[in-house]
């Protein structure tokens, strides 16, 4: 075989380059826009979610001064007697 009948190949040859568009960058732009607003949302539910507690923990936080607000619901009307389930919500002040 002679030099000029071996083909020899350059790397740009072999991996071709894919040039990325206005609207390439628009799109990476949001989705990293999307993900930080997501990071931001998991990292502030455990301070701004509900959590579970007992009685006693509001007579506790009312106790301290550390209830801003307090909300009841499926409560009776005023003048009927009974017992009901109710759900109580409340909100602390937060102290830090």
């Amino acid at each position: 075989m002679s030099g000029s009948a071996v083909r020899t190949r350059t790397r740009a040859d072999e991996v071709p380059t894919l040039a990325r568009s206005g609207r390439d960058q628009t799109f990476d732009r949001i989705r990293c826009g999307l993900i930080a607003c997501w990071i931001v949302v998991l990292a502030t539910m455990p301070f701004v979610s509900e959590k579970m507690s007992s009685w006693n923990d509001l007579q506790a936080a009312v106790a301290s001064g550390d209830v801003q607000d307090v909300r009841i619901a499926n409560e009776m009307p005023h003048g009927v007697h009974g017992s009901a389930r109710v759900t109580v919500h409340w909100s602390t002040v937060q102290r830090f």
